[in-house]
């Protein structure tokens, strides 16, 4: 009844949700007969199965929303999961390249169908979803800005486009100029390949696109980087970890976790500062060292002592 007004992508996580943790270990349990113990049970069960304690919260938020409207129906008196206790969540380890393996990345990616998605990943941190989304109408060459608007994801049946999920993810990457010049060739090439395709060719303008003008399916672009990951002598990481080298690098760098924030989209300053609590302790160590030199250089040297 309430999956119409639940968003498209929102509604895959669910029903996979539903169908794999709940209904195929509760789903025979009479809803009158579902008491506070099963539940504790079934999130045993799941622990014990070796789920992650994200996984488990996120079918668990699931059953308990589904149990609340239950009770606000009056087809239950009370909430069965109210007493329940779920797993800690441990803080995600972030596993990224440091500056000399993202040279090397580069310098291994050159001239390869995978260079630009790596470009676009590393130099500004934008997702997956993001770089296959990204179109020339949204590259600013005179202001040197990409304009994140859209995003592919998937959908029930099929990939879908969509806004990003918070207002925060609507935001403007400033290009640099390594970008500019790498970006500004890339646009030169799609302009060849469409004239090499043919009339056949689909003009949609994605920076991103197959031999046909047809944007990337985020997969193909996981398989791509699996391919590469399986035959070269880098540290094997996920395309998604270049978001975080890019943070990572950005933030070890002194640049403020604020500014980091809004150049990934993220919808708090909190989740950044979470996420890459593995930069900050040298961060605070460079910011004491910072004010000694400042306090001791223009204290004089007796008031000092």
């Amino acid at each position: 009844n309430y999956l119409p007004n639940i968003e498209a992508t929102t509604r895959v996580g669910y029903k996979e949700s539903i169908n794999n943790y709940i209904n195929k270990y509760l789903g025979s349990t009479p809803l009158k007969a579902l008491k506070t113990d099963n539940i504790q049970a079934w999130i045993n069960k799941l622990h014990q199965r070796g789920l992650g304690a994200k996984t488990i919260r996120n079918a668990y938020n699931n059953l308990n929303a589904a149990l609340k409207k239950a009770v606000v129906l009056r087809m239950l008196p009370y909430n069965p999961c109210v007493g329940t206790v779920l797993p800690k969540l441990k803080r995600p380890k972030v596993n990224v390249y440091n500056t000399a393996e993202i040279q090397q990345l580069l310098k291994a990616t050159h001239g390869t169908t995978l260079y630009l998605p790596v470009v676009l990943a590393v130099l500004t941190g934008m997702r997956r979803g993001e770089v296959c989304a990204l179109k020339w109408s949204n590259v600013d060459f005179e202001k040197k800005i990409i304009h994140i608007c859209e995003n592919r994801v998937h959908g029930e049946k099929t990939v879908i486009e969509k806004a990003p999920k918070s207002e925060a993810g609507n935001r403007k990457i400033p290009i640099s100029k390594e970008l500019s010049t790498i970006l500004s060739a890339a646009r030169m090439e799609y302009y060849n390949d469409a004239a090499a395709y043919g009339p056949a060719f689909r003009d949609l303008g994605y920076v991103l696109h197959n031999e046909d003008g047809t944007p990337y399916h985020p997969d193909s672009l996981t398989k791509m980087w699996r391919v590469f990951m399986d035959n070269s002598s880098l540290r094997r990481i996920r395309f998604h970890d270049l978001r975080h080298s890019n943070a990572t690098a950005l933030i070890a760098a002194g640049v403020n976790p604020k500014t980091v924030q809004q150049l990934l989209g993220h919808s708090d300053v909190t989740i950044t500062l979470n996420t890459y609590t593995h930069v900050l302790p040298s961060m605070e160590r460079e910011a004491v060292d910072t004010l000694d030199s400042v306090i001791f250089n223009t204290v004089p040297a007796a008031a000092a002592k």
